[in-house]
């Protein structure tokens, strides 16, 4: 008897954890949000330079950026999200920002 339930329990376990495989999204569609923090980045850049000290007050404290991957059971696409205004005082442009993939 105790055999039978044991089989019984273990039978609709194993019935259980085989359908929640079955479970798979068609399609996926995710939004990050990157946060960079340009002050920290260009204090790293100078090493043990003066520059950075004298010039932090020209750079933003950070910049955000945003990205859509979307995707399904046969290709995905990385792409640019929506647009986020510059900081006036960042003069330069991250590198491959506007990229596709």
């Amino acid at each position: 008897m105790i055999k039978k339930i044991l089989f019984a329990t273990l039978f609709v376990a194993a019935a259980q954890s085989a359908f929640a495989q079955a479970r798979f999204f068609g399609a996926v569609k995710v939004e990050y949000e990157k946060t960079t923090a340009v002050r920290q980045l260009m204090k790293d850049l100078a090493g043990g330079d003066n520059w950075f000290e004298q010039n932090k007050e020209r750079f933003p404290v950070s910049l955000l950026n945003y990205y859509d991957f979307t995707g399904d059971t046969t290709r995905s696409l990385y792409q640019p999200g929506k647009d986020v205004p510059l900081d006036p005082r960042l003069w330069w442009r991250p590198v491959a920002d506007k990229n596709v993939v």
